[in-house]
Protein backbone atom coordinates (compact mmCIF):
# COMPACT_ATOMS: atom_id res chain seq x y z
CA UNK A 1 0.00 0.00 0.00
CA UNK A 2 1.43 3.34 -1.07
CA UNK A 3 1.51 6.13 1.52
CA UNK A 4 0.21 9.55 0.56
CA UNK A 5 2.42 12.55 1.12
CA UNK A 6 1.53 14.39 4.34
CA UNK A 7 0.35 17.46 2.44
CA UNK A 8 -2.18 15.35 0.50
CA UNK A 9 -3.60 13.92 3.75
CA UNK A 10 -3.86 17.41 5.27
CA UNK A 11 -5.63 18.69 2.16
CA UNK A 12 -8.14 15.79 2.19
CA UNK A 13 -8.95 16.47 5.85
CA UNK A 14 -9.32 20.20 5.20
CA UNK A 15 -11.69 19.58 2.26
CA UNK A 16 -13.74 17.12 4.36
CA UNK A 17 -13.95 19.71 7.15
CA UNK A 18 -15.13 22.38 4.71
CA UNK A 19 -17.88 20.08 3.47
CA UNK A 20 -19.01 19.43 7.05
CA UNK A 21 -18.95 23.18 7.79
CA UNK A 22 -21.18 23.90 4.83
CA UNK A 23 -23.66 21.26 6.02
CA UNK A 24 -23.75 22.78 9.49
CA UNK A 25 -24.22 26.28 8.10
CA UNK A 26 -27.47 25.19 6.42
CA UNK A 27 -29.06 24.39 9.78
CA UNK A 28 -30.38 27.47 11.56
CA UNK A 29 -31.16 26.62 15.15
CA UNK A 30 -32.67 29.29 17.38
CA UNK A 31 -31.08 29.98 20.75
CA UNK A 32 -32.02 32.23 23.61
CA UNK A 33 -30.29 33.09 26.88
CA UNK A 34 -32.47 34.73 29.51
CA UNK A 35 -31.34 36.30 32.77
CA UNK A 36 -34.09 36.66 35.36
CA UNK A 37 -34.16 38.28 38.78
CA UNK A 38 -36.21 36.17 41.15
CA UNK A 39 -38.26 37.54 44.00
CA UNK A 40 -35.94 37.33 47.04
CA UNK A 41 -36.12 33.81 48.45
CA UNK A 42 -37.75 32.42 45.27
CA UNK A 43 -34.71 31.66 43.05
CA UNK A 44 -34.84 27.90 43.74
CA UNK A 45 -38.58 27.87 43.03
CA UNK A 46 -37.96 29.70 39.74
CA UNK A 47 -35.32 27.17 38.68
CA UNK A 48 -37.71 24.34 39.61
CA UNK A 49 -40.41 26.03 37.53
CA UNK A 50 -38.15 26.09 34.46
CA UNK A 51 -37.24 22.44 35.00
CA UNK A 52 -40.99 21.70 34.90
CA UNK A 53 -41.12 23.46 31.52
CA UNK A 54 -38.25 21.28 30.33
CA UNK A 55 -40.25 18.19 31.29
CA UNK A 56 -43.29 19.55 29.44
CA UNK A 57 -41.16 19.82 26.29
CA UNK A 58 -39.59 16.37 26.66
CA UNK A 59 -41.53 14.88 23.72
CA UNK A 60 -41.23 18.02 21.58
CA UNK A 61 -38.56 17.20 18.97
CA UNK A 62 -38.15 20.90 18.15
CA UNK A 63 -36.84 21.55 21.66
CA UNK A 64 -33.14 20.72 21.56
CA UNK A 65 -32.11 22.01 24.98
CA UNK A 66 -33.44 23.75 28.08
CA UNK A 67 -30.95 24.50 30.85
CA UNK A 68 -31.83 26.41 34.01
CA UNK A 69 -29.67 27.33 36.97
CA UNK A 70 -28.83 29.88 39.62
CA UNK A 71 -26.05 32.42 39.27
CA UNK A 72 -22.99 31.74 41.38
CA UNK A 73 -22.35 35.46 41.82
CA UNK A 74 -25.81 37.05 42.11
CA UNK A 75 -28.05 35.63 44.82
CA UNK A 76 -31.43 36.22 43.16
CA UNK A 77 -30.42 35.66 39.52
CA UNK A 78 -31.52 32.67 37.45
CA UNK A 79 -30.25 31.85 33.95
CA UNK A 80 -32.21 29.99 31.30
CA UNK A 81 -30.73 28.75 28.00
CA UNK A 82 -32.96 27.31 25.29
CA UNK A 83 -32.15 25.88 21.87
CA UNK A 84 -34.92 25.14 19.40
CA UNK A 85 -35.11 23.91 15.82
CA UNK A 86 -36.40 27.35 14.82
CA UNK A 87 -37.78 30.54 16.31
CA UNK A 88 -41.18 29.57 14.93
CA UNK A 89 -41.08 26.28 16.88
CA UNK A 90 -40.13 28.21 20.02
CA UNK A 91 -43.03 30.65 19.49
CA UNK A 92 -45.46 27.78 18.87
CA UNK A 93 -44.43 26.07 22.12
CA UNK A 94 -44.45 29.36 24.06
CA UNK A 95 -47.98 30.13 22.90
CA UNK A 96 -49.38 26.66 23.55
CA UNK A 97 -52.18 26.28 26.09
CA UNK A 98 -49.96 23.95 28.14
CA UNK A 99 -47.19 26.55 28.55
CA UNK A 100 -49.66 29.39 29.12
CA UNK A 101 -51.15 27.40 32.01
CA UNK A 102 -47.65 26.59 33.30
CA UNK A 103 -46.70 30.29 33.25
CA UNK A 104 -49.72 31.49 35.24
CA UNK A 105 -47.81 31.79 38.54
CA UNK A 106 -44.59 33.22 37.09
CA UNK A 107 -45.37 36.81 38.18
CA UNK A 108 -45.04 35.69 41.82
CA UNK A 109 -41.54 34.33 41.14
CA UNK A 110 -39.97 37.04 38.96
CA UNK A 111 -39.00 40.43 40.42
CA UNK A 112 -38.07 42.33 37.23
CA UNK A 113 -38.41 42.23 33.47
CA UNK A 114 -36.34 39.30 32.11
CA UNK A 115 -33.31 40.15 29.97
CA UNK A 116 -33.16 37.94 26.88
CA UNK A 117 -30.61 37.63 24.10
CA UNK A 118 -31.33 35.51 21.04
CA UNK A 119 -28.61 33.92 18.95
CA UNK A 120 -28.08 31.68 15.93
CA UNK A 121 -26.65 28.39 17.12
CA UNK A 122 -23.49 27.37 15.26
CA UNK A 123 -23.27 23.94 16.90
CA UNK A 124 -22.33 22.15 20.06
CA UNK A 125 -22.10 18.79 21.72
CA UNK A 126 -25.38 16.91 21.93
CA UNK A 127 -27.32 19.06 19.47
CA UNK A 128 -29.11 17.46 16.55
CA UNK A 129 -27.34 19.41 13.83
Amino acid sequence: MERQPAIAVIRQRWVAGQKRSRRVAKVALFGQHTRLRAVPGKADALVTKFLEAAKLQHENRACQLIVAGRSTTEEHTVHLVEIWSSEEDWERARNSDEIKAWAADMPGLVDAQPESVTFDVAGGRGLAI
